[in-house]
């Protein structure tokens, strides 16, 4: 195992370049706060000390270039700037600028031997050559975490605390160093794994940017996606229940399935964009019509796709959008999430809401039938390569399908699949839809709330032994109480969920309570999905009853073959 010293990695003859427009520097108080703790444990015990891995990926050298040898910071841009940092003051307060610290982070041409991304370069620079900042340059980058980190450095450093040759002969780092041609995205999976947000977003802008192009990237990328803290903030949020990644590479995921016609995985995302690119990098002209192309759909998706809509109020029973956001980001179901920015972009406004409403109807309906999902990928595939455009199309595009297993189910599909569980999360998006879908806007005596509002809940409880007495206690009368527990007919939104010492209670008190401890005649009034008022007891007959009328209701809001 090859361990490289400070003096080693900063060695004079190797620049080290973090990539244009890489990500700002983000440590903050706690990280430098460690950061000192462990260097003054280090000059106390003398003992070696492991910073982790740093990747460098080789950068081809142009003739004339005044380095010999070019890499690229893949990982440890953190780190590298917080040692320079912490190594410049403590000159600075030993008063060794020149010995201690531009001998050791200056090469022969008096350049400092890390370049800085575009962000933070112009405070960095300054602040390793020593020059005074005006009170306009202060105020500039007040904000600027990099510049913080120095100023806090500034104040906590105790110069007695630390010994620099010490630190250059404990610390060491354990390099990865990739070849031009290395495929830098396996190394960001194996990073993110350990915890680093490295994004594809990230690898895309500095691939599609080169450093003279500055203007081009604020009047596009830096436009669309970093303009502001909000921007940067909705761009950054992690989506997804099960695979999280940032809403920026939903995106990004997103807008490559409408181009390429092949199966696409996260972990090659950034390969798929290089593949998909080729020579389109090298060609002005063309990569500026991505660009373009690629920030249109990227404001669709900021104004329409909404990774938050479980804590807003959905207040449309119409053919939404929104209502495909419950589907997408509350059911889980982003396979269809390419189609859809492909229909907003291009489509009528008119065609794309029936178009919705009809791929809301379709979704749901196989969801409640237990329809395997393994197609939909293909299926949503086939539409882009179609450019499906209208409801006519699409419903011919689905209807053609009657007798395979991408088919739309029936009414009767219908009444005789729903019997089969489902989970409390499709459970409980499905009721919201639904309940939604029946509600005509100002004229209920009850408003609805968001779908993070409600719980769900189960009206005869998987715990039915104390309260609910079977008549005849025998294995085939447990198995089929557990059956009808299981059943949509039995699930329920509530507006709060009970309280623990009546969430098992029969159903008389589950309906009215017990002192401040509300039922359903405070938490379940108004719902249209479930009328528990005119239900006296509830058992497997009342479930079964209960079930066909959400089917019913399900024939109303979910039309067989149409949007609503």
């Amino acid at each position: 195992m090859e361990k490289k010293k400070i003096q080693h990695i900063f060695n004079g003859s190797t620049m080290l370049e973090i990539p244009y427009f890489q990500r700002s520097y983000v440590w903050d108080e706690e990280n430098w706060r460690r950061f000192l703790d462990d260097f003054r444990e280090i000059c106390i015990s003398k003992k070696e000390y492991f910073m982790g891995t740093y990747i460098m990926k080789q950068k081809p050298t142009p003739s004339g270039s005044r380095f010999g040898d070019l890499r690229l910071v893949i990982d440890g841009q953190q780190r590298f700037t917080t040692l320079i940092l912490f190594f410049l003051v403590l000159s600075l307060k030993n008063d060794k600028y020149e010995k201690d610290f531009r001998n050791l982070f200056f090469n022969r041409q008096d350049d400092i031997v890390l370049s800085h991304n575009h962000t933070d370069k112009p405070i960095f620079d300054l602040l390793v050559k020593n020059e005074a900042l005006t009170d306009t340059q202060k105020k500039e980058y007040a904000n600027n975490n990099l510049y913080k980190a120095y100023l806090y450095f500034q104040n906590n450093i105790k110069p007695e605390d630390y010994d620099v040759d010490d630190l250059l002969r404990y610390v060491y780092f354990i390099p990865i160093d990739l070849e031009a041609n290395d495929d830098e995205q396996q190394i960001f999976d194996t990073i993110n794994s350990l915890g680093v947000r490295l994004t594809t977003a990230e690898l895309l802008k500095n691939a599609l940017y080169s450093n003279n192009e500055l203007d081009l990237f604020k009047e596009t990328w830096e436009e669309c996606f970093e303009k502001d803290q909000t921007e940067k903030d909705f761009w950054d949020t992690i989506v997804g229940s099960r695979d999280k990644h940032s809403n920026i590479d939903s995106f990004l995921f997103a807008y490559i399935n409408i181009y390429e016609d092949k199966d696409i995985r996260y972990k090659s995302l950034f390969n798929t964009y290089k593949e998909y690119l080729g020579p389109t990098l090298n060609n002005p002209s063309m990569k500026k019509a991505f660009i373009k192309d690629l920030v249109s759909y990227a404001k669709i998706y900021r104004q329409f796709i909404d990774p938050d809509i479980q804590t807003r109020v959905l207040s449309s029973n119409m053919n939404s959008i929104d209502r495909l956001n419950i589907v997408f980001f509350g059911l889980d179901t982003t396979t269809l999430l390419p189609y859809c920015l492909y229909v907003l972009k291009e489509a009528e406004p008119d065609q794309a809401e029936k178009i919705f409403g009809y791929l809301e109807t379709y979704i749901v309906r196989r969801m409640l039938c237990h329809y395997w999902t393994k197609n939909y990928n293909k299926k949503f595939k086939t539409l882009l390569t179609n450019k499906v455009l209208t409801i006519d199309a699409l419903r011919q595009n689905i209807m053609d399908g009657a007798d395979t297993e991408d088919k739309m189910p029936t009414d009767l599909d219908l009444e005789k699949s729903i019997t089969y569980d489902h989970t409390n999360a499709q459970a409980k998006g499905i009721l919201y839809l639904l309940e939604t879908g029946l509600r005509e806007p100002g004229q209920d005596s009850t408003t609805v709330l968001s779908l993070d509002s409600y719980d769900l809940e189960h009206i005869m409880p998987k715990d039915w032994k104390t309260y609910w007495p079977l008549q005849t206690d025998t294995q085939e009368a447990r198995d089929n109480r557990a059956y009808h527990i299981g059943l949509l007919g039995n699930k329920t939104l509530l507006a709060k969920g009970l309280n623990k010492s009546i969430k098992n209670r029969d159903f008389a008190t589950k309906k009215t309570g017990i002192s401040n401890n509300l039922g359903y005649n405070r938490y379940a009034v108004g719902l249209k999905t479930f009328d528990f008022a005119s239900y006296n007891e509830w058992n497997e007959s009342t479930i079964e009853s209960r079930l066909d009328e959400i089917i019913e209701k399900i024939k109303i809001v979910w039309p067989y073959g149409n949007a609503r």
